[in-house]
């Protein structure tokens, strides 16, 4: 029975992470294309190779801090801005 609980919450933690990656990728996503920014652009601003932005933005990866930090700078945001956006 207790088995069952810890199987119960991991899918759900695991559900929840796919979901906010999900929204991560989207958003960042919509902030690029809002500001006319292509990926490359983006990947020289945020100092991220071509394939990172591609991952995250097909939900396919998600990014470290570090790499959300490096991404709302290239926004000219703060990660709290970013990340306000995302879960708004």
């Amino acid at each position: 029975m207790v088995f069952d609980v810890f199987l119960t919450n991991a899918s759900f933690r695991t559900d929840t992470h796919a979901m906010e990656t999900k929204m991560i990728g989207e958003a960042i996503r919509q902030l690029r294309l809002a500001q006319n920014m292509t990926q490359q652009d983006l990947m020289d601003r945020a100092h991220l190779t071509r394939s990172q932005i591609h991952y995250i933005e097909k939900n396919k990866r998600t990014p470290r801090k570090q790499t959300l930090e490096n991404i709302s700078a290239a926004f000219g945001m703060s990660l709290f801005e970013l990340l306000s956006y995302v879960f708004q």
